[in-house]
């Protein structure tokens, strides 16, 4: 039922009525979001995916759509974060080594 309801933006760009389990894996792929984090989040919410029907699937769309949102941003702020310290990293290295340092040191 994840699935399903993960799949609810996917639905709209595909035209078979219920998209195959593969293609929504795929989906949530393509975002990397994992689809266990995105369980767990949901059931903190009180979301327990596995027993909805296709109706709440529906009505639970906005929620489920923003936590796989937040998860994108939150994988996009890490990934912004990693290229900074690995800037800074990189200046601190060139700077030792205009210093004097060998590089083996500055790193």
């Amino acid at each position: 039922m994840l699935l399903c309801v993960a799949a609810l933006p996917l639905a709209a760009q595909i035209p078979v009525a219920i998209p195959q389990e593969a293609q929504l894996r795929a989906y949530l792929g393509d975002r990397d979001i994992d689809e266990a984090e995105l369980r767990k989040r949901l059931e903190t919410m009180g979301i327990q995916v596995d027993n909805l029907t296709p109706e709440q699937a529906l009505q639970l769309r906005p929620q489920v759509e923003a936590v796989i949102a937040e998860m994108e941003a939150e994988r996009q702020r890490a990934e912004e974060a990693a290229r900074t310290a690995g800037s800074r990293a990189a200046v601190e290295i060139e700077a030792a080594v205009k210093d004097g340092a060998a590089v083996e040191e500055a790193i």
